[in-house]
């Protein structure tokens, strides 16, 4: 919701003009999304200020039973009061705010079941690593590349390369 909610928010008019001489006697207008980039950054912050949903767990009345079982009586517009405590809370907070149950788990630590975890992640150079490895210390290495060289064209539609061996300087997480 908070996605299309950004991404409304961001649509604005375009217009073009259309003329002998630049001059404006046919004006076209249409829609336009914002750039993915801006789009993105609004909901990184939206993503950093997130709040934390502090919701106790009632045995006396749980959520479920409100989803699941059909009304008994009449519609009231009775809750308990513990829940009307939570709306409240939540509505104060608006509705493009971004309100979590969990914290999301940390990627940089590994975990054997979901395949996270940066070890032995690869990196580009010293400063991406810095960045992507949590913190945590890279190693550099030599490896050797087998990668096409000497290229050329065949009659009209063929290339043919020979495979040449290339050592390079490669980066890992540890």
């Amino acid at each position: 919701m908070l996605l299309l909610q950004t991404l409304k928010r961001g649509i604005r008019p375009v217009c073009k003009c259309h003329g002998v001489s630049g001059s404006c006697s046919l004006k076209t207008c249409w829609r336009e999304l914002a750039p993915f980039a801006e789009v993105a950054r609004r909901l990184k912050r939206k993503y950093a200020s997130a709040v934390a949903a502090d919701i106790e767990n009632k045995p006396e009345f749980a959520a479920t039973d409100v989803l699941v079982k059909p009304r008994k009586a009449p519609c009231t517009t009775q809750r308990p009061k513990w829940l009307a405590a939570v709306m409240a809370k939540l509505r104060t907070l608006g509705r493009d705010r971004l309100v979590y149950l969990e914290k999301s788990p940390s990627f940089c630590e590994p975990n054997p079941l979901t395949g996270s975890g940066m070890a032995g992640r690869r990196c580009r150079d010293t400063d991406h690593c810095n960045k992507m490895c949590c913190g945590n210390e890279h190693r550099s290495f030599t490896e050797l590349v087998y990668e096409p060289c000497q290229c050329r064209m065949v009659w009209c539609c063929k290339l043919e390369c020979k495979t040449c061996e290339k050592v390079t300087t490669a980066y890992a997480c540890l």
